[in-house]
């Protein structure tokens, strides 16, 4: 398994996405079900798009866009069992199962611990910065997805109580379920990667790929990590599901940071507005 810390921009403070990258060693019966599901969901993308099937498929996919970047990263973060013990591609590895790690030495022939890479651009951020981020996103997220967990599962008995036209499936039920996964999943990952950090197990290394994909970019002077090397990175990095969803994250982001100015005027003048009212 290996963790990527991908910087999209900076103003007064650096937003990332991380993407996990792993080996899965065993197929469990829920992989199963949701590899099934999914064949199911990909299978609507040939229906005709003026067909209840093909308007369902268009709405899910922008119902898949608006879900936190944060939370597809968490959620692709398997458990302990479900890993392969994995040797880093990038960074300054010796290939003799010895891996320079921020100036330590991890030997993978007399050290059982599973360690994690986590490869980000030195020349754009530092070791630090990165972990401190990802500390404080477990720490807003967890409770986040485990409140979120339990109201999903309470709405499934009534949900499963919808009865819509026949002829189509009760997709309140089906979504309700698929959310109820998507924060299990996101809460499992976040429990198993706060646990790996407390274990002292993840090992921030840099990344001579990733260094040169930010050659170029001035994030301190208002650059924006673009498309094109969003692909780049994906096809030098030979992890191409990173592609899509370091894409959805920065447009996420962009969207967020073009929404920030009117959230700050809405409040205000609703707090001018209070002060009117008092007088």
């Amino acid at each position: 398994m290996k963790i990527f810390a991908i910087p999209i921009l900076r103003n007064h403070f650096t937003y990332y996405t991380y993407y996990c990258h792993g080996k899965p060693k065993r197929v469990t019966y829920l992989s199963k079900i949701t590899d099934l599901a999914t064949k199911k969901w990909d299978q609507l993308y040939h229906a005709d798009k003026n067909s209840w099937k093909g308007k369902l498929y268009s709405t899910g996919l922008q119902l898949l866009d608006k879900i936190d970047h944060q939370e597809y990263f968490l959620k692709s973060i398997p458990l302990e069992e479900d890993v392969e013990k994995d040797i880093p591609l990038n960074g300054n590895v010796d290939m003799k199962n010895n891996i320079q790690l921020n100036e330590k030495k991890v030997n993978y022939e007399t050290d059982d611990r599973n360690y994690v890479p986590l490869l980000y651009p030195s020349k754009v951020v530092n070791s630090e910065q990165i972990m401190t981020t990802l500390e404080q996103m477990l720490v807003q997220r967890l409770p986040y997805h485990r409140k979120y967990m339990i109201y999903s599962a309470l709405c499934v008995p009534l949900t499963s109580t919808f009865t819509l036209i026949p002829v189509l499936p009760n997709i309140p039920l089906f979504y309700n379920l698929f959310r109820l996964y998507s924060h299990y999943k996101a809460f499992k990952g976040a429990q198993h990667l706060q646990f790996i950090i407390k274990d002292k197990r993840l090992t921030p290394m840099d990344s001579h790929i990733l260094d040169q994909i930010y050659n170029g970019i001035d994030l301190n002077n208002y650059g924006i990590l673009d498309e094109n090397r969003i692909h780049k990175m994906a096809h030098e990095l030979n992890v191409l599901g990173l592609d899509v969803d370091v894409k959805r994250a920065r447009l996420q982001i962009l969207e967020k940071i073009k929404s920030e100015p009117q959230e700050k005027q809405v409040e205000v003048d609703n707090n001018n507005k209070q002060k009117t009212e008092k007088r």
